[in-house]
């Protein structure tokens, strides 16, 4: 199975919408109009993971205040457990410190989300804070990151290791 990432794709957003539905199914109307409405801004800074150039994955991201913002990363159920999201969270961040030459990547995270919560604490992410009732059903979120230095010194070597698999 080679797992090609590019970036983001207008013509991508439709087959996005569909993992979307399938992982986030309580909030996905918002979500998909909110992608809708921001994808001039987010474009540049957003991935897409396709097998067959079926898009199976992405990481929709943004420039924020000088950081990085991861706001949603998901693959396809049918997909998942293949490393794919790691990936996907690797090139990310290596675009994120490369290319944009950001100091810091945050994102938001469901407190009760822990294959999530794991993933990003493997790829050296760390809770900051709890945000009580941050998202539509009430739940909690941790905000989550990572710093240019301790990706440099601890995380690059791992994330190029995963570049190269799959």
């Amino acid at each position: 199975m080679q797992v090609k990432i590019r970036r983001i794709r207008y013509e991508d957003l439709d087959s996005i919408f569909k993992i979307i539905r399938e992982v986030f199914p309580e909030d996905s109307i918002l979500i998909c109009r909110y992608i809708s409405e921001i994808y001039s801004k987010i474009c540049k800074y957003s991935l897409v993971a396709c097998i067959d150039n079926n898009v199976v994955g992405f990481s929709i991201s943004n420039l924020e205040y000088g950081r990085g913002h991861i706001l949603y990363l998901a693959v396809d159920k049918k997909f998942q457990g293949c490393g794919i999201g790691s990936k996907l969270l690797c090139y990310t961040l290596l675009m994120f410190f490369n290319e944009y030459n950001v100091d810091e990547v945050f994102l938001e995270v469901q407190v009760n989300n822990h294959i999530a919560i794991s993933l990003y604490s493997k790829y050296g992410f760390k809770i900051i804070r709890r945000i009580p009732r941050y998202y539509i059903d009430g739940s909690d979120c941790y905000v989550m990151s990572i710093d240019k230095n301790y990706f440099k010194n601890c995380i690059y070597d791992k994330c190029v290791e995963k570049i190269s698999q799959l």
